[in-house]
């Protein structure tokens, strides 16, 4: 794909910066934190511009537009909030803020593509198993999710890539041998990566590169932790080790038995010593991942803070694309947690950084 000039993304970037100041802050985040109950949570949210409802339909109660005006008023005991709608809709305005502010989004496939993946396990599984994929599918791939149900319908794969079309094919293969869904989960997961690092490779852009060869990092290092607290044997890791990222299979394997503190020495060159140290102490102490994963999740979101000082150029919208579905994330743990009445504590515990 030829890269167009920085200055092509004058338009693109204003309407990016413009929408950035929406981003929730960790002041925001506090105050959902320590709000009485979850109609309180979902308010602050309803104050910055989320399409906040109740099961019921009803407005939450006390919450205001932007513009100040009361969004609604129905007692709150008799209504529950619809997180999965919420994050739905606000996940929807922004991949359309997105692809309409890109000259042409395919300039961002390889952050795309989970979407498609996403829509590839739904469609694969609902005909294993005999089930409506409808109210599953999404609309943020680089695929028509109606064009892709007929491409697999028809079985006409020409028009994959070939890490989809190659995963595709090895997951219906697998199933037919072990009718195991979950492995169609781990085929296709595989295949994604790897589309994103080929994707971002041939983009050229050393801001997506860099951001996709760090999150195959993390989820290496994740599962590199899991199977060992699980004690799983170094060949699990060899088999679930994804390609594509900075930190070697040779690296995790070598210290696959050694302290956690070893491994945290060897990973401090690729960023990763904090949330060894910190969280690795969490782990062997009490068997918690909650801080270890959260410090991974932070080293990623420490990187994408980088697009705050490129005035033009993709860097900016594929910053803001990442640090809302960061975003996203961090209200569907903040708004199941009130909803499960968890204390505060235990909810900041496992909040995200914030982009702002």
């Amino acid at each position: 794909m030829s890269r167009r000039k920085d200055e092509a993304y004058i338009f693109a970037c204003a309407r990016i910066r413009s929408n950035e100041r929406s981003l929730l802050s960790d002041l925001q985040f506090e105050k959902m934190v320590t709000a009485k109950d979850l109609a309180e949570a979902a308010a602050v949210l309803a104050e910055a511009g989320y399409e906040v409802a109740s099961s019921g339909g009803a407005s939450v109660p006390g919450a205001q537009t932007p513009s100040g005006t009361p969004v609604g008023t129905a007692g709150r005991s008799k209504e529950t909030i619809d997180s999965d709608r919420i994050l739905t809709a606000e996940q929807n305005k922004l991949y359309d803020v997105v692809r309409s502010a890109l000259p042409d989004a395919q300039e961002i496939s390889a952050l795309l593509l989970p979407g498609d993946y996403h829509n590839l396990k739904v469609l694969l599984k609902a005909e294993f198993l005999k089930t409506d994929p409808a109210p599953l599918m999404v609309s943020t791939g680089t695929i028509d999710p109606v064009r892709l149900q007929e491409m697999l319908r028809e079985r006409s794969l020409a028009d994959l890539s070939p890490c989809m079309r190659q995963g595709v094919e090895q997951a219906i293969a697998q199933f037919a041998k072990n009718a195991d869904p979950q492995q169609v989960d781990f085929i296709l997961d595989r295949a994604c990566y790897q589309d994103m690092a080929a994707a971002a490779e041939r983009l050229g852009n050393a801001f997506i590169i860099g951001y996709v060869r760090r999150l195959i990092d993390c989820l290496n290092v994740k599962a590199f932790v899991r199977l060992r607290r699980m004690g799983k044997s170094f060949e699990s890791l060899r088999e679930v080790f994804l390609p594509g990222g900075t930190v070697p299979e040779s690296l995790l394997t070598d210290v696959y038995e050694e302290p956690l503190s070893r491994a945290a020495e060897l990973l401090m060159t690729y960023g990763f010593q904090p949330a060894f140290s910190e969280g690795g102490a969490d782990i062997e102490e009490n068997g918690r991942f909650t801080r270890f994963e959260r410090m991974c999740d932070d080293f990623l979101m420490e990187y994408i803070r980088q697009a705050k000082y490129v005035s033009f150029g993709i860097e900016p919208v594929a910053a803001y694309l990442l640090a809302k579905e960061s975003e996203l994330k961090t209200v569907r743990i903040l708004l199941a947690g009130k909803a499960a009445n968890l204390p505060p504590a235990q909810i900041r515990e496992r909040m995200r950084a914030a982009y702002v």
